[in-house]
């Protein structure tokens, strides 16, 4: 382990679990992945590829919070403090502008251990001290803030589902979870809009299939409609209007409620919205729907790729992921207009290629497909944005094959193949070459 590094549960469930395309490792290999540092910014300097939005390169930077705060509390680890300003330092020298997201799912294990995190309203104290930490440490360096990458992910997978760190099954600790991290997001934002020189604004980075009602009939489109507030509403509502979806109130007898104070801190607490998409799914109306704990049941709507046998799309590797296109430029439009057309980073948009990783390195690389999913899903920002959606910048995930969570080093999104059984050394696909191209002359082709 990294001497500047602590692990939080993040790596410690995961490394319980070894990843199934390649038994014999682990997460682990990456946690050496940061030494390579200026190896990948000779890349970015290069090929100029990470991301491109009106002539300025930019990069997201997930923070790891165990690495700070070991312990979840303060003494801070000045060693990780000085890893992450390393790091900041040689990407702002490349002249490229650094967007940094607080949290992605890496919890100090001790504060698992201590409270469940999440789940107790201690977090919100904790995340708010944290977060003043970042701040006061890396404002020098940081154009743009997110707190909290994709809470819905975090709340469902990890405790609902239990596919996520740290991996509980259970109805009701999704609502406590995502609820405590609304207010934590809320907190550290009145702190960030207390300061001064913090860059050009502080967000949070949502996610969202996209729906399509799986017939013609009023109800299914009500629950195209239902499904997108059940996932992106849950978390866009509070932080526009200051409350959860009159549908999820009306349905999830559970549901946490914020006091007015917290609504008031809550509304319009971002100052553009960070959106991760990647596919669409058909969705029907179940019939008789009851108000229920769970937030599957309580929504009421079957989602599948497929309707009638027939996929949405072409396949990606990924279980849930069908590539359709227009899906990104319809969920943009809804965005505009339910929360006011607002400035909109896409944080995160790609795709994995089915057998990827039984490939030999001379062949992964040609990958027409992610080719296409890139050149198509551009094409729809590109018709959002002449439709009036007010999209800034767009970062494609992601430069480098990494550690897809539980489907370990089998699931490859990167437009750079690594080897991680050769010292991870990197190749550059097709769609790397791709990308360089369309960020040097602005023409999908």
């Amino acid at each position: 382990m990294d001497e500047d590094r602590v692990s939080g549960i993040l790596f410690l469930i995961l490394q319980e679990r070894p990843s199934k395309a390649q038994p014999e490792t682990s997460p682990s290999i990456i946690t050496t992945d940061w030494r390579k540092i200026l190896t990948s910014l000779r890349i970015l300097e290069s090929k100029r590829i990470e991301c491109h939005c009106h002539g300025i390169h930019f990069a997201l930077v997930d923070l790891e919070r165990s690495r700070i705060l070991p312990n979840g509390r303060l003494p801070v680890n000045e060693k990780g403090i000085e890893h992450y300003k390393k790091e900041m330092q040689i990407l702002r020298s490349k002249g490229i502008s650094i967007m940094v997201t607080l949290f992605h799912w890496d919890l100090p294990q001790s504060l698992q251990d201590e409270y469940q995190g999440f789940s107790s309203r201690q977090s919100v104290g904790d995340f708010a001290t944290y977060a003043r930490i970042c701040f006061e440490a890396f404002a020098p360096y940081v154009q743009w803030w997110s707190t909290f990458n994709e809470p819905w992910t975090y709340a469902q997978c990890g405790h609902a589902w239990g596919v996520h760190a740290p991996g509980h099954i259970d109805p009701i600790e999704p609502f406590l979870v995502g609820h405590h991290m609304l207010l934590a997001h809320a907190e550290a934002v009145k702190i960030y809009r207390s300061m001064t020189n913090m860059g050009s604004g502080i967000s949070i980075a949502l996610n969202s299939d996209w729906c399509i009602p799986a017939t013609d009939s009023d109800q299914d489109r009500l629950a195209s409609q239902t499904a997108v507030e059940f996932s992106l509403g849950w978390f866009a509502d509070p932080i526009y209007f200051g409350d959860y979806p009159a549908v999820m109130k009306e349905r999830i007898p559970n549901l946490p409620q914020f006091t007015e104070q917290e609504s008031k801190f809550l509304r319009n607490s971002v100052d553009f919205l960070c959106f991760n998409h990647y596919t669409t799914q058909f969705c029907e109306n179940i019939p008789n729907v009851h108000a229920s704990d769970t937030w599957q049941r309580s929504m009421g709507v079957t989602r599948s790729p497929y309707r009638d046998g027939v996929p949405i799309g072409p396949k990606c590797e990924s279980t849930w992921l069908f590539v359709y296109p227009p899906g990104i430029y319809h969920i943009s439009n809804w965005i505009s207009n339910r929360y006011g057309n607002p400035d909109i980073f896409i944080t995160e948009n790609g795709c994995d290629i089915q057998d990827e990783f039984k490939l030999k390195v001379e062949d992964a690389v040609h990958d027409v497909h992610r080719i296409n999913y890139y050149r198509g899903y551009l094409d729809q920002v590109l018709k959002a944005i002449s439709s009036g959606v007010s999209i800034k910048g767009y970062f494609a995930w992601t430069l480098f094959d990494n550690f897809e969570w539980g489907e370990g080093y089998k699931n490859r999104f990167g437009i750079y193949y690594v080897d991680f059984a050769d010292n991870n050394k990197r190749y550059p696909k097709d769609s790397a070459l791709w990308y360089r191209d369309l960020c040097h002359t602005f023409h999908l082709k």
